[in-house]
């Protein structure tokens, strides 16, 4: 049998094993019990070089996938910006009436009688890009480019959710009710037609149903644009990044998150030909009647 000594040399020995391993390795232990376990995945890293300001706009292209590439002059840099799957691009600006085409879409806000009937003309009209639009595609260039649709463009969702909402109210669809007077809606939906007398056939959704609206648009009214189709944007725009990234470190090259650009002159379809096949109101259908 071991004697008591031999015994104790063996744990004495043990000890100072465990404590030289402890000493040479200190992290190890700590190491392996801070490491992130199967269910904790990778954290998706914030951008490393954030960059915004604003300047001007020297050109764009946009690819066969759709990613828009940017040349633009922020303070006194040059710089090439690349928009990422769900990049928010806004061109923003004024036009005229003869601008407007079948198969864009509208935001006005119009005073409707219990019927859904517009009873006045309305004081202003946005040609927006609703939620869910299409895919854009690569726009006309040179004297077309001003005449051009700039329906349904959209690359991401944005704020302009088509419906008939009440007036200050983004958030709810409502349907006009009997007996409870003339009320102000933003009504946000599709050109069918353009008529005389700047007349415009809108069709929204409502209550689950698709409706159309007849209407009149001012003479004085305000004809502007928010739309994601940069058919209409020109060299010297006005460009403001809002958020973005520098994605090559110490070259001006990054990656658009979020950006407008404002248009700087008005833009006029009185010399462009109307679509052809623009749909008309079909006969015995009245404003804000369901199909």
């Amino acid at each position: 049998m071991l004697s008591l000594r031999m015994i104790a040399r063996s744990i004495v020995g043990l000890v100072l094993l465990v404590s030289t391993a402890l000493c040479l390795f200190p992290d190890s232990a700590c190491a392996q019990r801070n490491k992130p376990g199967r269910g904790q995945g990778a954290q998706s890293k914030a951008p490393q070089d954030p960059i915004q300001g604003s300047g001007f706009i020297h050109g764009w292209a946009m690819d066969k996938s759709g990613t828009v590439t940017v040349k633009v002059k922020l303070g006194e840099l040059d710089w090439t910006l690349k928009t990422a799957k769900n990049s928010k691009l806004r061109v923003v600006g004024t036009a005229d009436f003869e601008f407007i085409r079948p198969g864009m879409y509208i935001q006005a806000l119009a005073l409707l009688d219990p019927k859904g009937t517009v009873v006045k003309e309305v004081p202003k009209v946005t040609i927006i890009t609703p939620v869910a639009a299409e895919k854009p595609k690569e726009p006309p260039r040179g004297a077309a480019a001003a005449a051009a649709s700039v329906a349904a463009a959209a690359k991401v969702p944005n704020e302009f959710e088509l419906g008939c909402f009440p007036d200050n109210s983004g958030v709810n669809q409502f349907v006009p009710q009997e007996n409870a007077g003339s009320q102000f809606f933003n009504i946000r939906g599709q050109v069918k037609s353009v008529g005389n007398n700047r007349a415009l056939l809108v069709e929204a959704p409502v209550g689950g149903r698709m409706a159309r609206f007849n209407i009149k648009v001012g003479a004085e009214a305000e004809i502007d644009f928010n739309i994601a189709d940069l058919s209409v944007v020109k060299k010297d725009d006005e460009f403001q990044l809002v958020r973005g990234n520098r994605d090559v470190p110490g070259q001006n090259v990054g990656t658009l998150f979020e950006a407008t650009i404002k248009h700087m002159e008005p833009v006029s379809g009185a010399t462009s030909k109307k679509k052809p096949g623009a749909e008309k109101a079909k006969p015995g259908e009245k404003d804000g009647e369901n199909k």
